[in-house]
């Protein structure tokens, strides 16, 4: 299982503790990050607020359940629209 921290801590010795339902990390004492604990082996947990700041942000995962067009702040009910209206001009 692989957690992330602010981009700021990469290559940075933190401390872990891990419960039954979060995961919490710590640098120099301070609390830097907290994660629900994942279930699937090889996964990675990612808060997208950890890379602010960088000036190529990295790609998020989508949620469980949520599609790759949700990431990007679209549906696909919102390209249907688009499709749709393209469809009625090229119609007239």
């Amino acid at each position: 299982m692989r957690y992330s921290v602010p981009h700021r801590l990469v290559r940075e010795s933190v401390e872990v503790q891990v419960g039954e339902q979060e995961v919490r990390i710590f640098h120099a004492g301070k609390l830097v990050a907290t994660h629900a604990r994942g279930k699937e082996p090889h996964a990675r947990i990612v808060d997208a607020a950890h890379w602010e700041g960088l000036w190529r942000p990295r790609a998020v995962e989508p949620a469980e359940g949520s599609s790759k067009l949700a990431v990007l702040g679209r549906s696909l009910e919102d390209y249907a629209a688009v499709v749709e209206q393209a469809e009625k001009r090229g119609a007239a």
